[in-house]
């Protein structure tokens, strides 16, 4: 039991009282909404860039889609998922058209490292893309999540053994992690 409880009622405020009081919930109220639209705020951020995380996290359809919204972010303008292009011809998985040439993307998400045929792959395809456009200007690269079961942060980077390196250097194509990827948006933003 609180002595003297009773104090607490209205017709027993102090002077100024009545006037703090109101003054106190006034700023509770703008606080909670203020946090109210803080959290909004901060939803919608997570939604808008949450390709950034799903590039480190997903793998198949869903990887694809957040590295096309990745370049598309960076600016690439013509950026297509490959498989719209032909449905049955399961190759890359992104093409990006440039000034200078096509660019041709495997993607792959992995549980583990990288193997030389996930490395090799993309090299297999920009020959046969050579050939079918008729064209010099087409490069390949691999973009992997490897490891993706960990935080991005203590996987095994580069998870590329020399000799994948060198392969990738002899060959002209590049070698490249989402991780590394993710890392360029404090560049960018």
């Amino acid at each position: 039991i609180v002595k003297d409880k009773w104090l607490d009622q209205e017709k027993y405020y102090l002077p100024n009282y009545s006037r703090l009081l109101n003054e106190k919930n006034q700023i509770k109220r703008d606080y909670e909404l203020a946090i109210k639209l803080k959290n909004e705020e901060i939803q919608d951020n997570y939604l808008q860039f949450q390709f950034l995380a799903d590039m480190i996290t997903k793998h198949s359809d869903e990887l694809v889609e957040s590295c096309i919204k990745f370049f598309q972010w960076i600016g690439f303008e013509k950026v297509i998922d490959a498989d719209l292009i032909n449905k049955n011809l399961k190759e890359e998985d992104i093409n990006i058209e440039t000034e200078r040439g096509l660019i041709i993307i495997e993607v792959k998400g992995l549980g583990g490292k990288t193997t030389d045929n996930d490395c090799n792959q993309v090299g297999k395809i920009k020959a046969r893309r050579i050939e079918e456009l008729q064209r010099f200007d087409v490069f390949g690269h691999f973009l992997v999540n490897h490891e993706r079961h960990k935080p991005a942060a203590t996987r095994s980077n580069p998870p590329f053994t020399a000799e994948q390196i060198k392969d990738a250097e002899y060959t002209k194509r590049g070698l490249i992690t989402t991780w590394q990827l993710f890392n360029l948006f404090s560049a960018i933003d």
